[in-house]
């Protein structure tokens, strides 16, 4: 687990799981209140991504 707290986890694009973090990580990370109340597991997340690139005109 890592030392940084709150918005450094946030800021920090390597470790930032956005909407996948756990209740249980959202509090022993201080996120509790700066994350949109849903959690959403990282899988799910890249299924929404590729659906949205797929949807994109090509050139």
């Amino acid at each position: 687990m890592t030392k940084k707290r709150n918005f450094e986890v946030l800021n920090d694009g390597a470790i930032n799981k956005a909407v996948a973090f756990t209740k249980k990580e959202r509090e022993e990370l201080g996120l509790r209140g700066l994350l949109p109340y849903l959690v959403a597991p990282e899988e799910l997340q890249v299924k929404r991504v590729m659906n949205a690139l797929r949807r994109m005109a090509s050139d």
